[in-house]
């Protein structure tokens, strides 16, 4: 299409201005990649060969290349990429990169909305389940494995309205439990425009927590502190066992009396730096 095309082209111009040493790579992240995760470092990342996250066609683009070399404009699930082999030992790699994402437009945008409303529409007389419909069509490739279903911070199905993205808000709040939305525009993590139907399992009415209704939350809350107190006390049990050096600008910090307890009752030689 032409706008993958237009984009392309850009590309192929940011890979010769490296190449003829007119131009910086890191400087060329910074003015173009739409990658937030690199984009103040130089679109720096460090790889390794066995590493199974990264997107196959990024991956295998990043390994071909020898040490200062670009690679030519590959697509990934992510958008456009060029990249930089910055430093190669092994299986361990550095590399650089851009990334561009083309603009989705409004023609797609209909496309896509006709092409799930079909979909809706077969959910609802019940010849396809949800879980499935995302398993087969869905291009968020995360939600496949848990057949698009949200999940909070502390890993519970059950979500707050804060933990929620703020075109979905509104949706939900005109939904019944068991309905599947019309088909909504809205703005990915990645500053895309995408179109996505959904469906509200259930919802609770606000209350006081309790095990009845909050049992994942507050189970997982409980592991936590568990989990924090084992530590602390694992720590403490073990101050004994290390040499301690305090410097001076926190000897009086109230954190380490423990610290200081148990080095003294082990009898340990506690320093502090002059």
């Amino acid at each position: 299409k032409d706008v993958d095309e237009y984009v392309i082209r850009e590309m192929y111009e940011y890979k010769r201005q490296v190449e003829s040493g007119r131009q910086k790579f890191e400087n060329l992240v910074k003015l173009y990649s739409q990658d937030p995760g690199s984009r103040e470092t130089g679109g720096q990342y460090q790889m390794n060969r066995n590493d199974k996250q990264w997107d196959p066609a990024f991956f295998n683009a990043a390994f071909r290349l020898k040490e200062g070399q670009i690679s030519p404009v590959i697509k990934s699930k992510f958008g456009f990429h060029i990249i930089q082999m910055v430093a190669r030992s092994g299986d361990d790699a550095v590399v650089r990169h851009i990334l561009r994402i083309p603009a989705v437009t409004d023609e797609e945008i209909t496309v896509a909305k006709a092409r799930l409303d079909s979909i809706r529409t077969r959910v609802l007389k019940g010849d396809l389940t949800f879980s499935n419909a995302v398993n087969k069509y869905s291009e968020d490739e995360g939600a496949k494995f848990s057949g698009g279903q949200r999940t909070g911070r502390d890993g519970s199905t059950s979500i707050t309205y804060d933990q929620l993205d703020k075109d979905l808000i509104p949706l939900l709040k005109g939904m019944q439990p068991g309905d599947v939305s019309m088909p909504q525009v809205y703005t990915n993590e990645r500053d895309q425009r995408c179109v996505r139907i959904v469906f509200l399992k259930s919802r609770t009415e606000p209350h006081r927590e309790n095990l009845r209704d909050d049992f994942n939350r507050v189970a997982q809350r409980a592991l936590e502190e568990k989990k924090e107190a084992a530590l602390a006390k694992w720590f403490k049990e073990h101050i004994p066992t290390f040499f301690i050096t305090i410097d001076n600008d926190f000897a009086q910090c109230g954190n380490i009396e423990d610290w200081r307890k148990a080095a003294a009752e082990s009898n340990m030689r506690t320093t502090v730096k002059q």
